[in-house]
């Protein structure tokens, strides 16, 4: 259990978890929309083509928006004073978007222990926030 602090730490840092698994479902459909285009003709193949303009734009902005999540995450990791392994747990779940089963593969730990260091993380997250000078 973390504290409301490092919950919203949590939250803040979700948000490039999240736009990694919007873009992966966009990647999906712009792989779809492509094997369409190959074997459509006339109509479909025109409203085909617009379609996938869409989904290339959707694509393109939240590619944009994931890095800038990214780069704020490493940004606010680096700057904590964490154990190394905190630091790869917290690069691996909030920049990478590894699940937590890929961080027990990759890590070689138990999940609970992995959870725990997690969870020290973002409370030493949640406190030097709080203690930054504010601009």
């Amino acid at each position: 259990m973390i504290g409301k602090q490092a919950e919203t730490v949590k939250n803040e840092m979700m948000q490039a978890v999240l736009l990694r698994r919007e873009l992966e479902a966009l990647e999906q459909e712009w792989s779809d929309l492509l094997a369409v285009l190959e074997d459509a003709v006339g109509e479909t193949a025109a409203s085909s083509f617009a379609i996938a303009q869409v989904v290339n734009a959707e694509r393109m902005a939240i590619r944009r928006r994931l890095a800038e999540a990214q780069l704020r995450n490493w940004a606010r990791i680096g700057g904590a004073p964490l154990t190394p392994l905190q630091h790869r747990i917290l690069g691996m779940r909030f920049v990478q978007g590894c699940t937590w089963g890929d961080l027990v593969d990759r890590i070689g730990k138990a999940k609970q222990y992995l959870l725990r260091e997690h969870n020290k993380a973002l409370e030493t997250l949640a406190k030097t926030a709080a203690s930054a000078p504010k601009k």
